[in-house]
């Protein structure tokens, strides 16, 4: 396992196709399918494919207003960076 690079909120386009984490509080919260979508408060967009988050079924009870800690690689989307997440962990 490669230990992830911790990065601010903003830095997912300087580290396209790394292994990072970021922390953040949950601004919006959906699911499609099994797969799981989050916006952070700093704007970072993270994706937990239905693979992943039914490895973690912990990630279906998150909310709006959680704090988390996501660890994932960080891929362009449609000219966006996103946070494709391995981890998402609610931190106090």
């Amino acid at each position: 396992f490669i230990e992830p690079k911790r990065i601010n909120p903003g830095e997912l386009d300087n580290n396209i196709g790394n292994i990072v984490a970021v922390s953040g509080m949950i601004t919006s919260y959906s699911q499609n399918t099994g797969n799981v979508f989050i916006n952070l408060d700093n704007s970072t967009k993270i994706v937990m494919f239905s693979t992943e988050a039914e490895r973690m079924p912990s990630v279906y009870n998150l909310r709006a207003g959680d704090n988390v800690s996501v660890t994932g690689k960080v891929q362009l989307y449609r000219g966006t960076a996103e946070l494709i997440a391995k981890i998402i962990k609610k931190t106090p």
